[in-house]
Order: C-alpha cells, then sequence, then structure tokens
C-alpha cells in the first residue's frame, strides 16, 4: 500500500525500488525513445507512414537477439543488446537503401515494402528458432510487456535517454536532410553521413526497447504524426513534445493493460494495437479524408474502389446494406456503366469522382478535401465543385475544402477561411470575407469585387 511506502516499510520499500520504480522508468523511456525514433525515420524519410514497425527494425532486432542465443547461450543482456544493435541498424540501413534506390511514386508503397521486407526477416528469425529448439526462449521479445522488468535488468532502455539527447542536438540537421540530397548538399550537410547517423540512432533506441521489453508496434508511428499534425515538422520545435506525448501514451496504455482484467496483465502490445486500431476505426467513421494526391497503383476497378468506403464499418466483409449503400455512392455519381472499368483507364475527372463516390460510400460526417480541383481542367474542376455542392445540399455533409482559387470558394462555400503565413487572416461568410480590403490585405495585390449571379467574385490585377 502507498501509505505502508510512505512509513517506511522496508518490504514495500524493497518491492518499490526492484519492480515498480524500474518498471515505471521502463514505461516512460520506452514511450520516448519510440516516438522519438518513429519522428527521425519519418523527417529522414519524408514519409509519415515510416516507423520501427513498417522500416524492419523491429524485425532485425528480434533476429539479433536469437543469434545472440545461438552463438553465445550463456550471454547476459548487454551481449544480447550488441546483437541487436549490430542488426536493428543494418536491416534499417539496407531498407532505407533499397527504397532510395527504387523511387516509388505513391508514399503507401514505401511502409509496404518495410513491411514485406520485415516479414522476410521475421521469417528468418522464425525458422532458426523452430530449426534449433528457441522458439520459446525467443518469445519474450516477440510480443511487448513490461511483467518482466526488475532491477539488475532493464537498465539497457536508459540508453534511449542521451540518445534522444542527441537527436535533439542534431534535429536540425535531419530536417535539413529530410528535404533532399540537393538541398542538403547546397547548405553544405553532408547528406549521406547524417542519413546514416540518424537511422542508427533510431535503430539503437529501437533495439535496446525490444531487448528489454519486447516488439512494442504503432508507438513509432502514432504519436509522430499526432504531434506534427499540430506542432509542424521542424524536428527541435516538436521533439519534446513527442517525447511527452509518447511516454504518457504508453504509460496509460500500460495502466489499461493490468486493470482490464486484473489481477491479470495484458501485454502492452496487444493495448497499443486495440487503441491505434480503434481510434483510427472510430475517427474513419466520423470524417473522410481525400488527399490532392492519389496515385493508386493497384488494377482495381471502380466498384472494388468505392467498396473501401464501406471498410471501417464490416471490414472486408460487406453485407448486403453496406452493398446498397456502395450501389447508391456509385449512382449518386454517375459510374453505373463505369462501375467494372480499371481505374487506370478513366479520365482524371472520372477517377475523381469515383474517389468521391468512395467518400460518399464512407459515410461520413464530416469529409475534408485537399485541393479536389488539381490537374482538372476547367470543365471537369467546375463538375467537381458542382459534385461538392450536391454533397452538403443534397446529403447533409459538412465539407472543407483546401482550395487556391478564391472565386471557386466565393461561389460555392458558404464559409470562408483564409490563412496567410501559417494563421487565420479572415474568416466568415462569403460576404464578409470577399471584400476589395480584405483581398488586398491578404494577397498583396489589387482587387475589384463584380457580383454575378448574387455572388461577390473577384478579379486581381
Amino acid at each position: 500500500m502507498p501509505a505502508d511506502l510512505f512509513n517506511g516499510d522496508p518490504e514495500q520499500m524493497e518491492i518499490f525500488l526492484i519492480s515498480r520504480l524500474p518498471r515505471l522508468l521502463a514505461i516512460l523511456c520506452t514511450g520516448i525513445g519510440m516516438s522519438v525514433a518513429g519522428l527521425i525515420m519519418q523527417q529522414l524519410c519524408s514519409n509519415k507512414f515510416i516507423s520501427p514497425t513498417t522500416g524492419a527494425t523491429f524485425s532485425s532486432a528480434q533476429l539479433g537477439i536469437l543469434l545472440a542465443l545461438l552463438f553465445m547461450p550463456t550471454s547476459n543482456l548487454w551481449s544480447r543488446a550488441l546483437f541487436a544493435f549490430a542488426t536493428a541498424i543494418l536491416g534499417t540501413w539496407v531498407f532505407v537503401w533499397f527504397i532510395q534506390r527504387i523511387r516509388f511514386k505513391d508514399l503507401v508503397m514505401v511502409p509496404l515494402v518495410g513491411i514485406m521486407f520485415g516479414n522476410v526477416i521475421g521469417g528468418i528469425t522464425s525458422y532458426l528458432a523452430y530449426k534449433y529448439e528457441m522458439t520459446q526462449a525467443l518469445s519474450s521479445w516477440l510480443v511487448g510487456h513490461f511483467s518482466l522488468v526488475l532491477k539488475g535488468r532493464y537498465e539497457i532502455v536508459w540508453l534511449t535517454v542521451p540518445l534522444v539527447i542527441l537527436a535533439f542536438l542534431f534535429a536540425n540537421h535531419f530536417n535539413i536532410v529530410g528535404l533532399g540530397r540537393d538541398f542538403s548538399q547546397n547548405l553544405g550537410v553532408p547528406y549521406n553521413l547524417v542519413l546514416f547517423s540518424g537511422l542508427t540512432l533510431s535503430a539503437m533506441i529501437t533495439a535496446s526497447v525490444v531487448v528489454v521489453v519486447g516488439s512494442i508496434s504503432y508507438i513509432g508511428l502514432i504519436v509522430p504524426n499526432v504531434v506534427t499534425m499540430h506542432k509542424g515538422d521542424k524536428i527541435r520545435g516538436t521533439l519534446v513534445d513527442t517525447a511527452l506525448f509518447g511516454a504518457i501514451f504508453v504509460l496509460i496504455c500500460d495502466m489499461i493493460g493490468r486493470v482490464v482484467i486484473y489481477p491479470y496483465e495484458r501485454p502492452i502490445e496487444l493495448i497499443v494495437g486495440i487503441l491505434g486500431s480503434l481510434i483510427c476505426k472510430e475517427l474513419s467513421k466520423c470524417l473522410a479524408i481525400l488527399t490532392q494526391s492519389n496515385h493508386i497503383q493497384m488494377k482495381l476497378t471502380v466498384r472494388e474502389l468505392v467498396s473501401f468506403g464501406r471498410f471501417p464499418y464490416s471490414g472486408n466483409r460487406p453485407n448486403r446494406e453496406d452493398q446498397e449503400i456502395i450501389d447508391r455512392a456509385i449512382a449518386y455519381m454517375e459510374l453505373t456503366e463505369l462501375q467494372e472499368r480499371f481505374i487506370d483507364e478513366l479520365s482524371g475527372g472520372q477517377r475523381q469522382r469515383a474517389l468521391i463516390a468512395m467518400v460518399i460510400a464512407q459515410d461520413t460526417e464530416y469529409v475534408l478535401l485537399d485541393e479536389p480541383t488539381n490537374n482538372l481542367d476547367i470543365y471537369h474542376a467546375t463538375n467537381m465543385m458542382k459534385t461538392v455542392r450536391r454533397l452538403c445540399d443534397e446529403l447533409g455533409k459538412t465539407v472543407i475544402l483546401v482550395l487556391h482559387e478564391i472565386n471557386y470558394a466565393a461561389f460555392y462555400s458558404d464559409y470562408i477561411c483564409a490563412f496567410k503565413d501559417g494563421k487565420i487572416a479572415k474568416f466568415g461568410t462569403v460576404e464578409e470575407v470577399m471584400t476589395k480590403e480584405n483581398l488586398s490585405e491578404i494577397y498583396q495585390v489589387d482587387f475589384e469585387i463584380l457580383n454575378i449571379a448574387g455572388k461577390p467574385l473577384s478579379i486581381y490585377y
């Protein structure tokens, strides 16, 4: 009991120092380390989907631990850590070298390649474990948990602290490298040296966590993305917030794992995975997002693409109701005759309509569209804006659009939020924002406002 601890009870004090305090420190170091490791990898690779999980770092570290168990059966934790460091660094380097040699047009392909690479390494690990009857010995590192954290066998995870400090010191270098090789060389930053130094830091952080608590997925993916959405992508400005949020997130997950089926304990890997999937699933039922770059590489028909909109509700087993919603979405976008055509056989305007149909099938109250008129000619761009307007008027959706064409916003929107220098410059109804004075102040050019079809449209010169 806490009272016994504060009263100086020797037994409670011993339990606190041997078990409770080491566990708390391990939780905090894990949350900080994995979050920062994911942040570094995402910046260096210029890809928000990269993390120690999707970059083969976890799998490589597990292989290193197995090799240590095979070649040094009596090795201590530090010896296993050295093997894990070596394989994690090597695996991460190979993965990044590969994605740099093969420049994927679609950003999603990069983590998919990383997952496949990690599965190959995991397959090798499993084969060796089965062959040499080491499956049971390896199992402790395959699923993340803190139940075995005790004084004397967790201190390796403390390495995350100096490694995170190093990451903070070289944060600006990582940002510059993330902008590309040419940009780095122009500023006198050694691209390859900084790139592989950053990847080494990330791999060592990951390996130190795997050796102590096992593999904990999603943290390095979820936490950095959540923080950068609000704080931006400059590492020096987000690293501390990322570390703190990661520590709190892991601590909460550990508490849930210990109380959900008390007195038994669930591995934190399971809790993190469930929370991550639940957050994403529930969010996808409220908000549909369509980015400006949608380079679909897969050979999909229009109907197959639209059916993905029902995934948050029924997974990969759409029921009769899902099929009816898909039919209505296809018909609404006038794609019935094209529903069995492959996406790559359609025009740019038809592909945009198919993507909007997928958003309709997702059936969310809120829809976020990033530059829906991008790369469309006047005819298709105008039809796209009319379609978006119909989503509001006929289907009752709340649609938020990111546009650069002010007249499209004026003619089809109810409200306009104008940004300048990363801050809100003006917000209000179309009539309130679309004035000569406001637009001239925002864009620093001369404007004239004309009333056409009852809408204030602008002419700038």
